[in-house]
C-alpha cells in the first residue's frame, strides 16, 4: 500500500483507494483530510514504533472503544453504529492475531492537536491462511477514537472486529505499560515470530464457556436424520380447534390466575399484557435526544437548542411511580440502563456538584452519558453483590425485632419529579408502621472482611468515623452524597444506612444508620448539579459534544 496516488484535494492516498467505490472513496479522502497528517497507508515504517516499545501511548480504555463502537453516529446514515458485534473481538487480542502493531504521534495540522496513528495486522478468525488485513485507528491523546479503516470487505464501517480488535490492544498496552512495564512475564510469546504480541494476564480471562456457544465457535448439535435417528412414522393428522374451542381454552388459562405468555399474542386478551410504560406514553430516554445535525453547530447554537429541549423533560407523578416499577430488575433491565443515561445519577452525585462547569471531567460526561460503557467488575464490586442480598436478610431480621409490620422490597429506578435531569437507584425500599416509608443503601466493603468495621473507622477512605463515641457515615464521603440524593428523588422520609460485614453468608456485623433528608446539605449541590446538566451533559447527549465532536474536529 505504499503507491502513492493523488486525490482531487492534493492529498496524498494509498493505490488501496482505487478499490473503492466513488462514496467510499470520498469518505476515505474526507478522513485523512481531517486527520490532518495524510493517509496512514502511506506513514513510513521508519517513523513509527511498535507499540511495545512506544514510551509513550494514548489512554484509550474500554469505554472509549464502546462510543466509539456503540454510540458514534455512522457517516452514511447519522444513526448509532451499534457495532455490538465488533465488542466480541477481544477474542482476536486475546488469541493473538493482532501482530505489528506500530504507533506514531502526529501533529494534527487541522486542529493544531496531537494525535496517534497505530497500524497493526489482523489475521482472519476462521480463514487462517489467508492473509493478514492491514488496519489504522487514529485517536486523541486523551484516548477518544477519531477514525478508523481496514482493507477488510467490512471495512468501510470503521467498525469492524479488526479495527476493534487493534483499539482492545492498545487499552491493553497502555495499560500494562503503566502498571507493570518492569515485569517481562506479563507479556506472553507470540504464535510465530512475532515479538510484539499483547496476551491478557491469565488472571483476566473468563475460560467458562460462553453463554452462546456459536460465539466460541462451537458447532450446534444436529437434530438426528431418518439415517442416523430411530424410523420415522407416519402420525395421524389431528384435526385444527375450531374458533369457538380456541376462545375457551384462551378464557380457561385466563381465569387460571395465572399470566401466560401464550395470552400476550392473542388479539383481546393482551391489554394487560402492554409495559407501564408504553401504557402511559413514557417521555422517550434522554439518549434519543441526539441527532447528526447537531454536531455542526456551534456552541453557541447548540447551546439554545439545549436549553429547548430541557425545557420539555417533565415526568407525572404516574410516570414517576411507572418506570420505578418497571425497573425493579435494575442491571437486568434495559429500561433501567436506557433512563439512565444521561442523568445525574446518586452514585455520582458527589463528582458531579464538585466537577467545574465550565471544563468538565470528560470521564464523568461519558460515565453519565454511556452507562452501558461502564458496566466494570472489579474483586470488591463482585465482593458487595454477592453478599448483598445476605446483608438485606440480615438487616430484616435485626429491623423486625422493633419494627411494626415491616417490609423490604425490591427498588427500581426513581426519577426526581421537579429535576428529571436526577435519578436514584436504592438497594431497597423500607416501609414500617411506626416509622413509615423509607430506603435501604447496603455496602458490603471488602476492606473489612478481615477486621472490625471500628477498626477501619481511623482510616481517610472509609466511609464511617467515629464521632461523638459513635460511628456515623462521613458526610463529605461519596456515600452521604448519594443517600441525600436517592431521599431527594423518592420522596421517602428516612434511609438506612447499612454496612455489612461477614464471612460467606454468616453476619459477623452490621452498622445500621438513620439518615434524614438535609435540606441545607442538598439544596446548593441540586442547583450546580443543574448547571452541570445543562452545559455540560444535555450538550453530549445532543451533539456528542465532548466526545465524538470533538474527536472530530
Amino acid at each position: 500500500m505504499s503507491d502513492k496516488r493523488p486525490s482531487d484535494d492534493g492529498i496524498a492516498l494509498s493505490s488501496y483507494v482505487s478499490s473503492l467505490g466513488r462514496d467510499d472513496k470520498t469518505r476515505y479522502r474526507q478522513k485523512c483530510g481531517m486527520l490532518g497528517t495524510g493517509d496512514p497507508y502511506l506513514l513510513p515504517t521508519s517513523r513509527m514504533v511498535p507499540a511495545l516499545n512506544c514510551d509513550i501511548l494514548p489512554g484509550v480504555e474500554f469505554p472509549d472503544i464502546y462510543i466509539y463502537l456503540i454510540s458514534k453516529p455512522s457517516e452514511y446514515t447519522g444513526e448509532s453504529m451499534k457495532a455490538y458485534k465488533s465488542l466480541d473481538a477481544y477474542k482476536y487480542f486475546v488469541s493473538g492475531k493482532v501482530d505489528d502493531v506500530l504507533v506514531s504521534r502526529q501533529h494534527n495540522t487541522t486542529s493544531d492537536k496531537h494525535i496517534y496513528l497505530i497500524r497493526s495486522k489482523v489475521k482472519h478468525s476462521m480463514a487462517l491462511r489467508t492473509k493478514a488485513v492491514s488496519v489504522w485507528v487514529a485517536v486523541q491523546e486523551d484516548g477518544a477514537v477519531i477514525t478508523g479503516h481496514c482493507d477488510c470487505m467490512a471495512g468501510v464501517s470503521e467498525v469492524c472486529s479488526h479495527v476493534a480488535a487493534t483499539l482492545f490492544y492498545i487499552a491493553k498496552a497502555a495499560d500494562m505499560k503503566t502498571s507493570c512495564t518492569s515485569k517481562p512475564s506479563q507479556w506472553n510469546k507470540p504464535q510465530k515470530r512475532k515479538p510484539q504480541t499483547a496476551h491478557a494476564e491469565a488472571s483476566s480471562i473468563n475460560f467458562k464457556r460462553p453463554k452462546h456457544p456459536l460465539l466460541d465457535n462451537t458447532p450446534p448439535k444436529m437434530p438426528k436424520t431418518a439415517a442416523t435417528g430411530p424410523s420415522l412414522t407416519t402420525k395421524t393428522q389431528q384435526p385444527m380447534a375450531t374458533a369457538s374451542q380456541r376462545e375457551t381454552f384462551h378464557n380457561m388459562i385466563r381465569d387460571s390466575g395465572a399470566k401466560p405468555a401464550l395470552l400476550s399474542l392473542v388479539k383481546g386478551f393482551n391489554d394487560s399484557y402492554i409495559p407501564s410504560v408504553v401504557a402511559l406514553n413514557m417521555p422517550s430516554p434522554l439518549c434519543q435526544l441526539f441527532k447528526t445535525e447537531y454536531m455542526q453547530l456551534s456552541h453557541h447554537d447548540l447551546t439554545q437548542k439545549c436549553e429547548e429541549e430541557a425545557s420539555r423533560l417533565s415526568f407525572s407523578t404516574e410516570q414517576v411511580a411507572a418506570l420505578e416499577k418497571t425497573t425493579r430488575l435494575q442491571t437486568k433491565s434495559n429500561t433501567w440502563f436506557q433512563y439512565r443515561a444521561g442523568r445525574i445519577t446518586a452514585s455520582n452525585f458527589k463528582t458531579a456538584v464538585r466537577t467545574n462547569p465550565d471544563n468538565p471531567s470528560i470521564s464523568l460526561i461519558k460515565r453519565i452519558c454511556y452507562p452501558n460503557a461502564y458496566k466494570f467488575s472489579t474483586t470488591a464490586t463482585r465482593w458487595g453483590c454477592q453478599h448483598e442480598s445476605t446483608a438485606i436478610s440480615s438487616y430484616k431480621e435485626v429491623q423486625l425485632k422493633s419494627h411494626d409490620r415491616l417490609t423490604v422490597e425490591g427498588s427500581g429506578f426513581h426519577i426526581h419529579k421537579e429535576h428529571s435531569f436526577l435519578g436514584a437507584s436504592p438497594d431497597a425500599l423500607v416501609t414500617c408502621k411506626c416509622c413509615g416509608e423509607g430506603l435501604l443503601e447496603v455496602k458490603c466493603p471488602m476492606c473489612v472482611k478481615d477486621k472490625s468495621i471500628l477498626s477501619e473507622a481511623d482510616q481517610r477512605q472509609f466511609c464511617l468515623e467515629l464521632r461523638e463515641q459513635t460511628l456515623q457515615l462521613k458526610q463529605s464521603h461519596p456515600y452521604y452524597f448519594q443517600v441525600q440524593a436517592q431521599l431527594a428523588c423518592t420522596g421517602r422520609k428516612y434511609c438506612d444506612f447499612v454496612v455489612w460485614r461477614g464471612v460467606g453468608k454468616t453476619t459477623q456485623e452490621l452498622h445500621i444508620e438513620r439518615i434524614y433528608p438535609d435540606v441545607a446539605f442538598l439544596s446548593p449541590h441540586v442547583a450546580r448539579a443543574k448547571t452541570l446538566f445543562q452545559k455540560c451533559i444535555m450538550l453530549e447527549l445532543l451533539g456528542k459534544y465532548y466526545t465524538v465532536a470533538s474527536a472530530q474536529h
